[in-house]
Formats: C-alpha cells, sequence, structure tokens
C-alpha cells in the first residue's frame, strides 16, 4: 500500500500535479492569444498604412515561419518571467509587472531575429503594434483566469489551533505554494 502523507496527490508524490496541469492550460491559451495579437497587430499596421511592411508579411509565403517564431519566443521569454508559475496567479500586479518584462524582450530578441534572419524579418511597426495587443490580451486572459481560479478552484481551509505549530503550518501552505488551499482562518 502506498502511503501519500495525507496529501492526497496535491503535491506531486504520486503522480498528480495540480500545478502542472495549470501551467499547460495557460499555455494554451495563451498562444491562440498570440496568433491573434500577431494578426490584429498586422492589421492595424494595414490600417495605419504601414505600407511594404504590411504587404511583407501578409503575402510573404514565410508568414508561418513568422508566426511560428513569434510565438516560440514569446513563450520562452513568458517562461523564463515565471508567467507559467501557478504560485504568481496570487498577485495580479507581480502578473502585470512580469508580463511587461516579458513583452519588452521578447520585441528585443524577435528585433534580432529578425535582423539576422532575413526570412523572419518583420517590421517594428507592425511588431511593436502586435506585442502592444499581445500584452492586453494576455493580461486580461490571465486577470480572468485568476478571478475564476481564485473563486472556484481553490479549497478554503480552516485551521484548528492558533499555537506555533498551527502558524507553522499555515507558512508552509503559503510559502511552499500549496496553491490549491486558501486558509481563511484559525479556530481555538
Amino acid at each position: 500500500m502506498m502511503r501519500t502523507n495525507g496529501y492526497n496527490g496535491y503535491n506531486g508524490y504520486n503522480g498528480y500535479s495540480n500545478r502542472r496541469t495549470l501551467r499547460v492550460i495557460l499555455a494554451f491559451f495563451d498562444c491562440p492569444l498570440i496568433i491573434a495579437g500577431v494578426f490584429f497587430g498586422v492589421f492595424m499596421g494595414g490600417v495605419l498604412e504601414m505600407g511594404a511592411a504590411y504587404h511583407d508579411i501578409v503575402i510573404s509565403r514565410y508568414v508561418v515561419w513568422k508566426i511560428i517564431a513569434i510565438v516560440l519566443v514569446i513563450q520562452i521569454t513568458f517562461y523564463f518571467f515565471d508567467l507559467y508559475e501557478v504560485i504568481n496567479l496570487r498577485k495580479p500586479k507581480k502578473i502585470a509587472l512580469s508580463l511587461l518584462k516579458s513583452v519588452g524582450t521578447s520585441f528585443l530578441v524577435l528585433a534580432i531575429v529578425s535582423y539576422s534572419v532575413p526570412l523572419l524579418e518583420i517590421s517594428r511597426g507592425i511588431l511593436g503594434l502586435s506585442l502592444m495587443v499581445i500584452f492586453a490580451l494576455v493580461l486580461s486572459w490571465r486577470l480572468i483566469f485568476w478571478g475564476i481560479y481564485r473563486n472556484i478552484l481553490i479549497e478554503r481551509i480552516l485551521i484548528v489551533g492558533t499555537r506555533d505549530l498551527s502558524q507553522k503550518i499555515a507558512r508552509e501552505i503559503y510559502e511552499n505554494g500549496r496553491d490549491t488551499f486558501e486558509i481563511i482562518g484559525f479556530v481555538e
């Protein structure tokens, strides 16, 4: 008989991880939002008449490769700026700040890639517009997900006791990312 130390799989002892599932959900929904942001940026570039740059990205036979490069770079920077860490979902300000840093870094990386690989050339104007739209879409999605996650998916617990051990338990739950629980209080 396998012991799970009373955690019932929430901490990964038996192979199940709630965090892993939530990371996949975040990444899965980020991908179409990034693609939509790119297309909206291209559309806005056409409306603002950025001329040849608009024509190059829409008519180019390498448009699929350009979009794949954009999606990969942005998702990698999201990963490096901890936007797929579920524990950060508790802090909407941290989400916004990390997202802003990630989009800025993505712009720099994509500009370097655009100049280094001529087939993946993207106009700075269209890239800037696209990244602003992506920032707005992903931030909105993360805040909506945070609201849903906060209200539906978290189990609320009440800790019996108010002494040092119960305080230590609460601190361990909060600090170690047991993000499937919310401590609502202590009872003597």
